[in-house]
């Protein structure tokens, strides 16, 4: 929860461009997560729509980690981490004034 708490500010002194840090970041995290999604893998098939949701959420977890990276060495990293942070919000209010979508009231 720390080293997460503090990302914004590894990335700013990483001095390397946004999309550098994101894919070492997601690389270190993938060698340590690989073993357990190999050894699951071997019991039976991945089924091919879960493989390729996995892949569109793993291609939207990289465009959102380059942009946001992005953000935090070209403004202030808190900045970036509320924009990002308050991406459900934007999301919601996009869906309700384009798709006409009607929110829950505990929302």
């Amino acid at each position: 929860m720390l080293a997460l708490g503090c990302s914004a500010l590894f990335v700013r002194w990483a001095n390397a461009p946004g999309p550098v840090t994101g894919v070492y970041r997601m690389g270190l995290a993938s060698l340590v997560l690989l073993p357990l999604a190999l050894r699951r893998g071997g019991r039976r098939p991945w089924p091919r729509l879960g493989v390729r949701f996995a892949i569109l959420g793993g291609v939207s977890l990289a465009i959102d980690l380059a942009l946001w990276s992005t953000g935090v060495n070209i403004t202030k990293a808190a900045n970036a981490t509320l924009f990002a942070n308050t991406a459900p919000l934007w999301v919601a209010l996009a869906g309700m004034a384009f798709f006409g979508e009607r929110l829950p009231r505990l929302f």
